[in-house]
């Protein structure tokens, strides 16, 4: 190519033209925080392997340039133009495929703008060198040539400024200096520089704000002493430019709280303050509204919870999907929901398709019916007699006698399947043969069989200790059935019961009788025992059932010395009901005997031993227990056993007193519940080796009318959310058992108090439970149409997957999509056998769509072409505006709309109501009416809970394990009850639209009768009136004195933020500044350490003392002196969440001095102290909390404004729980990416 005959006029109007089109194409580009996909997406990612092309040939032209005037390479002169050429167009593929990649990865427009401005200004000035070197070759001027050096030694400058951004966008700002040696940094001097006021453009700062921060702050927070890791004389004050605007936020939060400065330290004067926080509250605004644009909205994956409801209610399967899916990540404010911790990974994408595929197949109906496996087990003395069942032994067991119970196998229509042939008699008996009946963990005491059915005393809990940890509360019945029962579908329990009648069992269970003496005499000369008129002895003449004993002498003896166990079995009459003491007539006691012996009386059972203190005795005391009139059992069994002669049952010499105090506690247990009915809990699960592994899988229901009025309660639960076998082991006798069960959920806190008993007549059982066949939810899918009987399926498929798609995407689908499912179905269809097999096809590539993942966010793009360019060139060459009021998001569409509220209030998808609302384009004009709506809705639920859950940190309170020795109240069910508690106060206030501070104290607490006796409310001085009673939760009325209004008395804060044997004042205060207050405690040092209790006396001093000593660490005392004082406030509750005045035998001091200086006594001052003191800090942390959970994301401080703008209106609405939900999803911010 011959350079000297191309036009310059040409070449420029060409070269002008490529630079105006990269300009545009540089302006334009959607780098937008959203990934893309496609071709552009793929070709991106070539850009970090072409860049080195323009980089070598840009800084090659020059080099050669440069060679060219030695005489010898003077020839090369010619190729300059040519690699100029060549790098310009290098630079220019490089640049297009740079914004193809920074519009598809999810870049922000700010994190990109130094490298792409960089990089299209190498691109322009290439062309320029090009047009200019060409030029000089045509025009050989001065001029020109001046030109041609400066441009080109600009563009190797330029070159180094882009390389280098693009390198502090990939490995950081920082990376060529984070290693630098001490002294080179100190030479360049690359350490944290204090601000230079002279330098600084702000005569307030200068004249006014600096010298606050000299005389008040830089004593700590200065060169010399860095407390909680802050320097203000660093902070850059141009909050709009700089990068320290959220450091400022933080000092502003911690001066309005009044911590900083610190209460002990002088005081800036009213003057002073004021002009202070004013400059960093303009200033936090200016800044807010500028970086407004870079607080975008992630894209959100549905979180597990709004995973499963999504799917649930999709396909009306009621089944926990999620629970296989890896737990999602937390964010800063602990919400799970957030964008940026969502994340999606190779394992996710196996799990949604694997969930999918079988969420479907529940959902659609593609074999036969399937076999329903329905049984009744009806209870009452001998009601079982001649029927074939079975018993199972084991730890602990208390198994039903089989004549006590029957079982009968229905058929669908509920009639008891008779057999006709002597095969279908001998199958139906070998199905009754796994069946057996368990009250295993329950007392003999607290439960008896009758004529009618078996009856149960209100639930006994056990106190959290093996081995009744596993075993449910006392008593608890159980159907046991081996190999049999399904492991999926719904399925029904229905129990036939009415209120029953506890009388005369339940004072006198068999126990151990502490340094009890033998009441029998035993004559060893002629082996006999004396008889008299209060005692019973029995012999070996009256054994009924003997295994390996052999009388040898006057002595049964063991038999066999290689089979170690022996037992014997006694049936006997007594005459006269009263209290027995059992003794054993057994050889004298020698080393090398054992003396450990199983005792069971009527089924009662325990372990004790044959006397050990005198050698020579033959007689040992083993229990007492309560037997009435009438034919009773005694067993004993040992390893390895001595020996026995008698067995000798001696009425207790106070037998008339202990008589009495039966009978009085029959009429105690009668005048406290004779009003009170009795409930049902039902529960499942899986018998284990040391109990049950189970789960209740139904609100309990409560006895309605008196006794002898027998009814059916009905639970329904769904097998694949519950811990049944996961398949059947005929090789093992105790494996894959599945357990049907229930208790009387009255619960009481004494053995000695009956309840009102529950009388159980019978339990059926029907599983799969079928309403009807197809099911609602295959129908739900494959609806009728006039296209579904048709040959060519084609139409009806596509009113299918328009129908199914409208639901999963949440909006209509559009054309191509519609097009492309149904094309897909097309391409698949021959492959399946079964219609219906091929649509699940398709529906599991819309449940596995970004689409049905993802929370929709469509933009409505309302600014016009040339704004847009406009805005993007100024974004370019970084000149921005801080004008909150013209600030304009893009909004999002309807559906999107509609989307965000639902998955704020529901958790789940929108309903039929907002579709059709947003399809109109009326929901953004009528969002009042519709939070009023969904808050009346049940699905409200689905919001309450994880978001109570996570705000307040339930789950430390459900992951504690407190020391039940120090509490042994503290069951299971005060635990969960603890927990239920904090979501029906946040729904109660949400539904009643009480005042936020009512969330701080309140007259009232959340309670059922359980949680109301733990608490105390329920007590003797009540003598019953206005007693707490039932399982169901309900605002009771508490006074000031029961210390228990708000969510600071509540058990799962208090109880969760301890150690599990004391309260932990230190846990408290930082829940109690980061939830109420809505402040950040200050990090701790490294290697602080921890409370020393090896100090001497620490285990004797209360909490605020051990804390005390604590501060006076020098490492320690600054932060604690910023944190402990809330705690304290909180001392009068223990590690169980119980009131208490006293500890360690000290009156509780619970006086603290806050770090503002403000004094308060006890946890009833801290609420005041909140409500009148610290309201707004209050109400923005409420609203902040809230306002992150609404929006998927972190609050940054460029949402200062916008909180303070909710906050103002809250106030304005009289500070109404629901004005800050309604203020939320009103805001401009709320509808806009």
């Amino acid at each position: 190519m011959n350079l000297t005959r191309i036009s310059l006029t040409k070449l420029w109007g060409g070269l002008i033209f490529i630079a105006l089109a990269l300009i545009f194409a540089a302006v334009s580009a959607p780098i937008d925080n959203e990934s893309g996909a496609g071709v552009f997406r793929f070709l991106g990612r070539f850009h970090v392997l072409v860049l080195h092309f323009p980089v070598v040939l840009l800084f090659l032209a020059p080099c050669i340039e440069l060679l060219s005037i030695k005489k010898q390479f003077h020839s090369l002169v010619v190729l300059v133009p040519f690699f100029w050429l060549i790098g310009a167009i290098s630079a220019i593929i490089t640049v297009s495929l740079g914004l193809m990649l920074a519009s598809n990865e999810g870049f922000q427009a700010d994190q990109v703008r130094s490298h792409q401005l960089g990089g299209v200004s190498v691109a322009l000035l290439s062309l320029f060198v090009f047009g200019i070197r060409v030029t000089c070759i045509q025009l050989n001027k001065r001029w020109t040539r001046g030109f041609y050096y400066v441009s080109s030694s600009s563009l190797v400058i330029l070159i180094m400024f882009a390389a280098h951004a693009g390198g502090n966008l990939v490995h950081g700002d920082t990376y060529l200096t984070q290693y630098t040696p001490e002294p080179v940094k100190t030479i360049l001097n690359l350490h944290e520089k204090p601000i230079v006021i002279a330098e600084v453009d702000d005569a307030v700062f200068n004249q006014e704000v600096t010298p606050v921060i000299d005389k008040y702050c830089l004593s700590c927070h200065g060169p010399d002493k860095q407390k909680g890791n802050v320097r203000f004389d660093t902070l850059n004050p141009d909050m709009i430019n700089g990068h320290d605007a959220e450091k400022w936020h933080a000092a502003l939060d911690m001066i309005n709280s009044g911590e900083m400065p610190p209460a002990k330290e002088e005081q800036p004067n009213n003057e002073e303050r004021r002009a202070f926080v004013t400059w960093m509250t303009d200033n936090i605004k200016l800044a807010s509204a500028a970086h407004k644009d870079n607080s975008t909205h992630p894209i959100r994956r549905l979180t597990k919870q709004q995973y499963t409801n999504t799917l649930q209610e999709l396909l009306g399967v009621d089944v926990d999907f999620g629970s296989i899916l890896p737990d999602d990540g937390k964010s800063e404010l602990g919400f799970s929901n957030d964008g940026e911790v969502l994340q999606m990974t190779s394992l996710h994408g196996e799990y949604f398709q694997k969930i999918a595929k079988d969420a479907l197949l529940k959902a659609v109906n593609l074999g036969d019916k399937p076999e329903v496996f329905h049984f009744k087990v009806t209870f009452g003395k001998n009601a079982g007699k001649g029927n074939i069942a079975s018993e199972i032994g084991g730890f602990k067991e208390v198994s039903l006698e089989k004549n006590n119970f029957s079982v009968e196998i229905l058929d669908e229509q509920g009639n008891v399947r008779v057999a006709k042939t002597t095969e279908e008699q001998a199958k139906l008996d070998k199905i009754k043969k796994n069946f057996s009946v368990s009250l295993r963990g329950s007392s003999h005491d607290r439960f008896v069989v009758n004529k009618d059915g078996i009856v149960l005393a209100s639930a006994l809990p056990h106190v959290e200790k093996p081995p009744y940890s596993f075993m449910g509360p006392s008593p608890n019945l159980k159907i046991q059935v081996k190999d049999l029962f399904p492991n999926e579908g719904t399925f029904k329990m229905r129990v036939t019961a009415e209120k029953g009648n506890l009388e005369t069992n339940v004072f006198g269970q068999l126990k151990i009788i502490e340094n009890a003496k033998p009441s029998a005499k035993y004559n060893v000369s002629n082996a006999t025992v004396n008889h008299t008129p209060h005692n019973i002895i029995l012999n070996g003449s009256m054994i009924t059932k003997a295994r390996n004993f052999k009388k040898i002498d006057n002595f049964w003896r063991q038999e066999n010395l290689k089979i170690k166990k022996s037992s014997a079995q006694f049936v006997f009459k007594v005459k006269e009901e009263g209290f027995y003491q059992i003794d054993i007539i057994h050889p004298k006691l020698t080393n090398d005997n054992k003396n450990k012996v199983k005792l069971n009386v009527d089924r009662q059972e325990l372990k004790t031993s044959l006397d050990e203190t005198g050698k020579n005795s033959h007689v040992s005391a083993l229990a007492s227990v309560y037997l009435s009139k009438g034919k009773h059992r005694v067993a004993i069994s040992a390893a390895n056993f001595i020996g026995f002669s008698h067995i000798v049952l001696t009425q207790a010499e106070n037998n008339t007193k202990l008589l009495a105090a039966r009978v009085a506690s029959n009429v105690e247990n009668k005048s406290k519940f004779d009003d009170k009915q009795p409930s049902i809990q039902p529960f499942i699960g899986t018998r284990l080796d040391d109990g049950m592994d189970y789960q209740q899988f139904s609100d309990p229901l409560n006895i309605e009318g008196a006794s002898s009025d027998q009814q059916v309660y009905t639970f329904t639960g769904r097998l694949d959310n519950l811990p049944v076998p996961a398949s059947a082991n005929p090789e093992e006798p105790l494996a894959g058992i599945t357990i049907l069960g229930l208790w009387n959920n009255f619960l009481v806190k004494e053995n000695k108090l009956a309840g009102p008993p529950l009388l159980v007549k019978s339990i059926e059982v029907e599983a799969p439970y079928l309403e009807q066949w197809p099911t609602k939810t295959h129908q739900a899918i494959f609806f009728d149409s006039s296209n579904k009987d048709k040959t060519n399926k084609a139409a009806y498929s596509e009113e299918v997957i328009a129908h199914f798609g409208q639901k999963a995407f949440r909006r209509p689908l559009s054309p191509d999509e519609l097009t492309f499912y149904l094309n897909y179905w097309q391409a698949i269809k021959g492959n399946f056998k079964q219609y219906e097999e091929s649509m699940v096809e398709v529906m599991v590539a819309m449940l596995t769509s970004p689409k049905f993942l993802y929370l929709p966010e469509e933009p409505i793009d309302n600014e016009s072409s040339g704004e847009k360019f406009y805005t993007n060139l100024m974004r370019l060459v970084g000149i921005n505006t801080a004008n909150a009021s013209t600030h304009q998001g893009k909004s999002i569409s309807e559906f999107a709309l509609a989307s965000r509220l639902s998955y704020f209030l529901w958790n789940s998808a929108p309903d039929q109501t907002l579709l059709t609302l947003a399809a109109k384009g009326e929901l953004s004009n009528q969002l009042n009416d519709q939070v009023d709506r969904m808050l009346e809705d049940p699905k409200v639920w689905q919001f309450i809970r994880p978001f109570t859950y996570e705000w307040l940190r339930v789950d430390r309170h459900e992951s504690m394990n407190v020391n039940v020795d120090l509490y042994p109240n503290f069951t299971r069910f005060v635990k969960a009850d603890m927990s239920e508690e904090s979501y029906q106060f946040i729904h109660h206030v949400i539904k009643e639209d009480k005042s936020i501070f009512t969330l701080v104290d309140s007259d009232f607490a959340m309670l059922n009768q359980n949680l109301a006796e733990y608490y105390g409310i329920n007590s003797e001085s009540n003598n019953g009136i206005d007693d707490v009673i039932g399982n169901e939760f309900r605002a009771v009325s508490v006074t000031p004195e029961q210390h228990r209004g708000g969510l600071l008395s509540q058990g799962a804060f208090l109880a969760g933020h301890s150690n599990g044997e004391q309260a932990h004042p230190v846990k408290r205060a930082i829940w109690f500044k980061e939830k109420i207050l809505g402040t950040q405690p200050p990090p701790p040092p490294p290697n602080v350490p921890a409370l020393d209790p090896d100090t001497p006396g620490f285990e004797n001093l209360t909490l605020k003392q051990q804390l005390e000593t604590h501060r006076n660490k020098e490492s320690c005392r600054d932060c604690h002196a910023m944190i402990d004082p809330y705690g304290v406030a909180f001392e009068n509750f223990d590690a169980a969440g119980l009131y208490q005045t006293m500890m360690k035998g000290r009156a509780i001091d619970a006086v603290s001095i806050l770090p503002d200086g403000s004094e308060v006594n006890g946890v009833d001052d801290i609420k005041r102290y909140v409500i009148d003191k610290k309201p707004k800090l209050f109400t923005l942390s409420l609203i902040k909390h809230l306002y992150s959970y609404s929006l998927g994301r972190e609050v940054k401080f460029s949402d200062e404004a916008t909180l303070q703008t909710l906050a103002e209106q809250v106030e304005e609405q009289n500070y109404g729980m629901r004005s800050v939900i309604k203020g939320i999803v009103n805001h401009p911010t709320f509808k806009q990416l």
